[in-house]
């Protein structure tokens, strides 16, 4: 048994005089029931001690149950005269050496032997070893919570003892007592992490707000030292991979490490990450969490058995890091002293730090991006104007003149201005992106919204205009997304909304700027995923649908003056067209449209 457990125990001269049932559970009931979780330990070694004298016993021991294993770690006894410190029920592979036990166990069924010629015969291992430390008679009881095994009762005796009935049959209520209690504590114990992860959590973020890209990297040396600190690690370092499908970008470096252990390893020497473990870097590139000693090592994974055995790692969890579904990295976790529980919750744990870290990473190397991508726009741009007047200059096939003609024919104006906007509608018609429409009253943004629509590949599907201007607010909901029959007073029957009956097609909202602030959000989210819900349903309803809006307003002023969403306001302006006013156009008057003025004056 751990040291930390021979300190709690509690040693005896004799186990004393036998303690009726009724004493024992009246004083365990006491000391363990309501307890808070800081007085639990103590109250459960005085209840072993109790549970020694009503049995008869030269020893008690409680153990948990941890990830499937015996947990030494937190473990209480009580220690007789001649109890031994050493026992196998103290270590963590109990369930593995003693298969026959931890079948009755897990089970739900007490092991029970007054000798060892009383166990059965196919328990080979457990007699040898018993009869090897002289254990003779053995009571095992397990505690279970909600059907799960949590807890082991050990009650051993250093000779031949014949248990009585009752107290077989009294047991498990014992059990059910230190179960309760074990279960509280380990509910608050769990609680009480939770909450130093939120903690740490909120501190991590709020590092990460806004920072400049020379503090990136001292805030995270800071994330990386909390981070090892809460998990009680030995050293923490971030892995990052190439874009490419294979590599690593630097060697390996170790970003904290606790106090005595070094910042370098000389196994590694410098050497590429990938090239050092192709296993493990194939396995976290898939997106796979690697935990040691819970998960082993294949046959191939050569290297990294290797190094683990050299370095003297007990313990070591590996995640990889993902941005925007790629995986950019991995932060990784070491533990040389002893085997850690690092179970699939500190996983979930640390991968939701561990993203904010590679979000910051993934951020100062934008950063660095946009700083070069700066220095070459003058020669883009040079670029794209040579291309662009190439283009202008090129004749257009027949079709394509005739096509442009009909769409174009309803603007009129003939002017640079008019061509550039004519331009814009030929470019995004086709892409299927959002077009936020931008124009004074009566410069034509609908007639610009027609021509998108006719030259997009939606054109044999129809157009769906609504004014946000001409709906009341308690309607306009309504008109876009639907209601159900009932949704509210006068909704006798069910009414499909726009954005339905445009599913497949362009859906034209004019005047968005009079959309009402408690429908933008609703609006977002169908731009963000197609889903919504009727008025007055549950149900998520999902649609296909191009959206074109148009405004007269300043939407620039409506964000700051918090009037327009200003996520919204960036969703609808993937590609904003300035309609040019009347007095802008240079408008030519030819004989066509003189002889219908002609008739009109007639």
């Amino acid at each position: 048994m751990p040291e930390a457990t021979r300190a709690r125990s509690t040693p005896t001269n004799a186990p004393g005089r036998p303690v009726p049932f009724e004493t024992l559970l009246s004083g365990l009931a006491v000391r363990l029931i309501n307890l808070g979780a800081e007085e639990v330990q103590a109250a459960i070694e005085e209840g072993l001690r109790l549970t020694g004298r009503f049995a008869g016993a030269d020893e008690v021991r409680l153990l948990t149950v941890e990830g499937g294993s015996l947990g030494h770690e937190l473990a209480y006894a009580w220690l007789g005269e001649g109890a031994r410190g050493d026992l196998a029920c103290s270590t963590p592979d109990f369930f593995e050496r003693f298969p026959v036990a931890a079948r009755m166990l897990r089970a739900g069924r007490p092991m029970v032997y007054a000798g060892l010629h009383e166990l059965p015969p196919e328990a080979q291992a457990e007699r040898d070893y018993l009869a090897d430390i002289g254990l003779l008679a053995a009571i095992a009881q397990p505690i279970m919570v909600d059907g799960r095994l949590i807890a082991v009762l050990f009650i051993h005796c250093f000779r031949e003892t014949r248990w009585p009935p009752e107290l077989l049959a009294q047991l498990p209520q014992v059990a059910s007592i230190f179960g309760n209690a074990l279960a509280r504590r380990r509910a608050e114990t769990r609680l009480q992490a939770q909450l130093r992860f939120e903690t740490l959590l909120a501190e991590v973020s709020a590092g990460f707000v806004n920072p400049s890209p020379e503090d990136i990297d001292a805030e995270i040396d800071g994330a990386l030292a909390k981070i090892g600190t809460l998990f009680a690690a030995d050293r923490v370092f971030i892995v990052r991979f190439s874009r490419a499908p294979t590599g690593t970008e630097g060697a390996l470096t170790l970003g904290w490490a606790a106090p005595g252990v070094p910042r370098t390893d000389p196994h590694l020497n410098g050497r590429l990450f990938d090239e050092s473990f192709p296993w493990i870097t194939a396995r976290l590139r898939e997106g796979r969490v690697f935990v040691l000693p819970m998960d082993e090592f294949p046959a191939q994974a050569v290297a990294e058995r290797n190094y683990v055995r050299k370095a003297g790692i007990a313990s070591s969890i590996l995640l990889p890091l993902t941005v925007g579904g790629i995986v950019g990295g991995a932060v990784i976790l070491d533990s040389f002293d002893r085997h850690r529980r690092w179970d699939r919750l500190l996983a979930q744990r640390l991968r939701v730090l561990g993203e904010i870290i590679a979000s910051a990473l993934q951020r100062k190397q934008d950063m660095a991006a946009r700083q070069a991508a700066e220095q070459d726009l003058t020669r883009a741009l040079a670029q794209v104007r040579q291309l662009k007047e190439r283009l202008e200059a090129e004749n257009l096939l027949l079709r394509e003149e005739i096509e442009l003609h009909q769409s174009h024919e309803a603007l009129t104006g003939d002017g640079q201005a008019m061509r550039q906007l004519k331009s814009r509608i030929e470019r995004v018609a086709p892409t299927g992106s959002t077009v936020l429409i931008l124009g004074e009253t009566g410069s034509g943004k609908e007639l610009v919204a027609n021509a998108l629509h006719r030259l997009s590949g939606r054109r044999d599907r129809p157009l769906i205009k609504v004014n946000c201007a001409a709906l009341p607010e308690t309607l306009i909901e309504a008109e876009l997304f639907g209601r159900e029959k009932g949704a509210y007073t006068g909704a006798l029957t069910r009414q499909i909304g726009r954005f339905e009956v445009a599913d497949g097609a362009t859906l034209f909202l004019d005047e968005i700027g009079e959309l009402p602030p408690a429908l933008q959000g609703k609006l977002l989210r169908v731009l963000q995923d197609g889903g919504f819900e009727r008025l007055g349903s549950t149900r998520t309803q999902h649609v296909d649908v191009r959206l074109i809006a148009a405004t007269n307003r300043d939407l620039d002023r409506a964000v700051a003056e918090g009037r327009f969403r200003e996520d919204l306001y960036y969703r609808l302006n993937v590609f904003p067209i300035r309609v040019p006013p009347l007095r802008e156009r240079r408008i030519t008057v030819t004989l066509y449209h003189l002889h219908y003025f002609v008739l009109g004056l007639c």
